[in-house]
């Protein structure tokens, strides 16, 4: 998708339509709550397929309308449409593994997942490069809706069990409401605090992505080649982390790996703060990726075992609101702070570390010295 920003500029020349065409990418996620509703109604690995299928033909309708010429106005419309459906699919996932995945094997499949996931986004964004150069813009959207229609047909086809050999329920379990369980998350201290440490990881996160660029340029006088190595270099370093949990090299409980994770990135964020050096950039950003994979492994994991089965569509549409808006509200407040007073970004990127160290301290509290058994509480509608 990293076309879409690339062909938006050369068709209109308008910054301010790239910028339009990001927040179509960004606003769908505030209709994750939906994803429980369809469950009501459905299985998730019926959802699943349907959101694949879905995505695949609206690519197809953009590859057509690019083709075509048509207006920008009907693409703009086709790929919110697509975010939307993507934003529904990303719960009703995380709820459909562990109907496939034992509790004792979630760690080791997420570090798969989430390895997968960092390698293809690396992957893709370097094919998308060139694909822009080289090939016609209805023919790339083509080609990328194929990996969708691919995966519905598979998932179609594969018989999913988990070790106990119990398939998904076929009655949708789904009965309880997304307002309840996000009262329920705030009422209780593991959950409240796994969504809301995510979401303030995701504002820290978010100040980076955001400014990195500019802290290549501006701060330590590189060039914009060197922003690219870094995001390269930290989808490598992500990567490698989650294969080398994935083959048990590196063991840890899930409880270790969330705490140490936000540490680790806030340790190095708040170190990018003070270097001047290119090459410590390199190694900061590395260890920015390795962490971030740590983290996100940890916490993943951590809210499928300790949510009950008929919320967990909910938590994850729950957490996705959250962090969401955190990571757009840290990314404007620090565009805003850097341009109405005399801070330099290399401040932003320092602070945005802080508030990392501060999340693990509290991780640390929360999943060693409090109680983090799972209460049973009613929260039904």
């Amino acid at each position: 998708m990293m076309v879409l920003p690339l062909m938006i500029l050369e068709r209109t020349g308008s910054i301010f339509q790239v910028s339009l065409v990001f927040i179509l990418t960004q606003v769908p996620v505030f209709l994750s709550f939906l994803s429980g509703l369809m469950r009501r109604y459905f299985q998730a690995r019926t959802l699943i397929i349907v959101y694949d299928i879905v995505r695949f033909f609206i690519l197809m309708i953009v590859s057509l309308f690019i083709y075509l010429d048509y207006s920008m106005i009907l693409v703009y419309l086709m790929i919110f449409l697509f975010n939307i459906f993507s934003t529904l699919f990303r719960p009703t996932r995380m709820e459909f593994i562990t109907y496939i995945v034992d509790k004792e094997s979630l760690q080791k499949f997420n570090s798969l997942d989430r390895t997968f996931e960092s390698a293809a986004y690396a992957i893709g964004f370097g094919i998308g490069g060139y694909a822009f150069f080289y090939l016609p813009l209805h023919l790339i959207f083509l080609l990328d809706s194929i990996p969708f229609l691919l995966a519905g047909i598979a998932l179609y086809l594969l018989k999913t069990h988990n070790a106990a050999n119990k398939d998904e329920p076929l009655t949708p379990q789904v009965k309880t409401s997304f307002w309840s369980t996000a009262k329920f998350i705030n009422k209780h201290r593991l959950l409240s605090f796994l969504v809301y440490g995510e979401a303030l990881a995701g504002l820290a996160f978010g100040i980076f992505m955001s400014l990195f660029v500019v802290y290549c340029i501006n701060y330590l006088g590189a060039s914009s080649i060197v922003a690219g190595h870094s995001e390269m270099i930290l989808a490598f370093a992500a990567t490698t982390a989650g294969i080398l949990l994935s083959i048990n090299i590196i063991k840890l409980s899930d409880k270790t790996l969330g705490p140490i994770g936000y540490l680790g990135m806030g340790v190095a964020m708040v170190l990018l703060g003070f270097n001047k050096s290119i090459w410590l950039t390199f190694l900061f950003v590395a260890l920015i990726g390795i962490f971030n994979m740590f983290y996100s492994i940890a916490i993943r994991t951590l809210l499928q075992k300790n949510s009950r089965q008929e919320e967990l569509i909910h938590v994850f549409a729950f957490e996705s609101i959250l962090s969401r808006a955190a990571l757009i509200i840290g990314s404007g407040l620090a565009g805003i702070a850097l341009d109405v007073t005399s801070l330099t970004v290399n401040w932003a990127i320092l602070f945005s570390g802080v508030i990392l160290i501060l999340v693990s301290i509290k991780a640390f509290q929360v999943l060693y010295f409090g109680n983090t058994k799972l209460q049973e509480q009613d929260v039904s509608v």
